[in-house]
């Protein structure tokens, strides 16, 4: 793994095809005051993620299951799951096949999820359960850092159309002119300025 910082972009662009050839990690990342950068590249083959979040797996304790397999989980509590998880049941009473099992889930309400119809496996619903995450792993593809420059995907922290046409275009390129970070920052912020004041305060 190549871990970059303080460097000017054609060295970056350099690196970073040099780490693809030779199919390793590239990081880069800088901080500036208020301003960040950080770009990360696997590599030219699928990259297997095996953790997508990093954070514990989430379970739930069940108050009822239903025969159409509508699971509602205990008191007021919230389950964290989202359509296309994955949850492992355990200490199901009267649904004990299910006990062990992986199930595909889909998301009903904040309080209720849905697991497919599990009539016709027989067992009624007495008490207890716990369902908890089973996280799946998943793959990546990555783009080199030149790549990304010329066609974009960035995530923003804000969704209008302003701010998303600014970042992945007038940003951009400013980007690819740039010697140092600096140079972009000083130029988007001047820009933003006169933006934000042609739409909000000369209007």
């Amino acid at each position: 793994c190549i871990v970059l910082t303080e460097c000017n972009l054609d060295e970056m662009k350099k690196m970073n095809e040099l780490c693809r050839i030779n199919n390793i990690i590239f990081i880069m990342g800088d901080v500036y005051g208020v301003f960040s950068r950080c770009f990360v590249d696997c590599g030219q083959d699928p990259f297997t993620v095996y953790d997508k979040d990093g954070e514990q797996l989430k379970e739930v304790f069940i108050n009822h299951v239903s025969p159409e397999g509508i699971v509602t989980v205990a008191g007021d509590e919230r389950h964290p799951f989202q359509d296309g998880d994955i949850v492992l049941f355990r200490e199901l009473v009267g649904l004990e096949h299910l006990n062990q099992c992986e199930r595909k889930i889909k998301d009903i309400n904040i309080h209720q999820f849905s697991i497919g119809d599990i009539s016709s496996l027989g067992g009624e619903y007495k008490r207890g359960g716990i369902a908890r995450e089973v996280k799946q792993q998943s793959t990546m593809d990555f783009k080199s850092l030149n790549e990304q420059i010329h066609d974009p995907k960035i995530l923003t922290t804000d969704g209008s159309d302003y701010w998303t046409k600014t970042i992945t275009g007038e940003f951009w390129s400013w980007l690819d002119r740039a010697d140092r970070f600096t140079d972009y920052v000083i130029a988007f912020s001047i820009y933003s300025y006169n933006a934000f004041c042609s739409e909000n305060l000369l209007s």
